[in-house]
């Protein structure tokens, strides 16, 4: 049998919390795991105490009304395995050109996955630094970026300064 988790274990776990910059300078915060979950704030710190006390509210309500509460994204376990179901033509295809390159289904299908997984990272690499030279650009003349966009991995109110360090990094 599963223990059963408080507020304060949820509280502990590291959910990602994703910071806008507003252009007059305010704060949008998000928790994309706890869907709903969001707050804002005047400056960086009434922005991560306002989206941590918006945590524990969600947390609270969602264990009171016995729901499902989702953990971080990088505490979720995965098996390696999910079944996909495919048209028979490109069941077809994938098993022909298994066949030709002397390799498994199962084997051509993740080879074929994780190129196409690297293009996806590749552009969005090709994006961010794309941003960043924008936005070192428009620093350089003298001006304020629009917005700043930062992922951060715990919102623990006591890790605001490493925030701050990096805060303009466009992503």
């Amino acid at each position: 049998m599963t223990e059963r988790r408080t507020v304060e274990d949820y509280m502990k776990l590291p959910y990602a919390v994703t910071l806008i910059q507003n252009e007059d300078g305010s704060y949008f915060a998000e928790i994309k795991d706890l869907p709903g979950c969001m707050s804002q704030g005047n400056t960086l710190d009434e922005t991560m105490t306002m989206v941590n006390d918006a945590k524990h509210a969600w947390i609270t309500t969602a264990l009171e009304l016995g729901r499902d509460i989702p953990l971080p994204e990088e505490e979720r376990e995965y098996s390696g395995k999910f079944i996909v179901r495919i048209p028979a033509s490109l069941h077809r295809d994938l098993a022909i050109l298994a066949d030709k390159e002397g390799v498994s289904l199962n084997q051509m299908a993740l080879t074929l996955l994780s190129k196409n997984l690297s293009l996806i990272y590749l552009e969005k690499q090709e994006e961010l630094l794309s941003k960043v030279a924008n936005a070192i650009d428009v620093i350089a003349k003298g001006e304020r970026p629009a917005t700043h966009h930062v992922q951060v991995k715990d919102s623990r109110v006591d890790d605001v300064d490493n925030v701050r360090q990096i805060r303009t990094v466009a992503s």
